[in-house]
């Protein structure tokens, strides 16, 4: 089945980095945005998730939370974003989505989505991989 969500891990391959690298628990690394389209649908199924908030990252240090709607985040998300490759290192966007789910006072539950993205650096791509020697 094509559109089913395949569960994916960050590579801890020498030469391989994610920024940022440091993600609190709770958080599930879906990789790239076709994948995580599906895990956020799988979700959506679900849960009926109707209130989704995405990061607006600047740096790995400062960001802004923004509420989108389900159709706004997935279009988003679904334009892609191809991999850029430079001289040396190949960068991939990818991301990590987090699920809550509060409980009100009066009975009702109100499911929240969180989408990180985050950015995969690899190194080990290219056939020359010649850091600091002359061209």
């Amino acid at each position: 089945m094509a559109n089913k969500y395949e569960e994916v891990t960050m590579m801890s391959d020498e030469g391989v980095t994610y920024s940022p690298s440091e993600i609190s628990d709770g958080w599930v690394f879906t990789g790239d945005n076709e994948n995580t389209v599906r895990y956020l649908a799988k979700i959506n199924r679900q849960r009926g998730v109707k209130s989704w908030n995405i990061s607006l990252g600047i740096t790995d240090y400062f960001s802004k939370w923004v509420k989108v709607s389900y159709s706004e985040l997935v279009d988003l998300l679904v334009c892609g974003y191809d991999s850029r490759r430079f001289r040396n290192c190949v960068i991939t966007l990818t991301f990590h989505v987090k699920h809550n789910a509060m409980t009100y006072s009066n009975g009702t539950t109100r499911h929240r989505i969180s989408l990180w993205p985050t950015v995969k650096r690899n190194e080990n791509l290219n056939a020359s991989n010649n850091w600091g020697e002359e061209e």
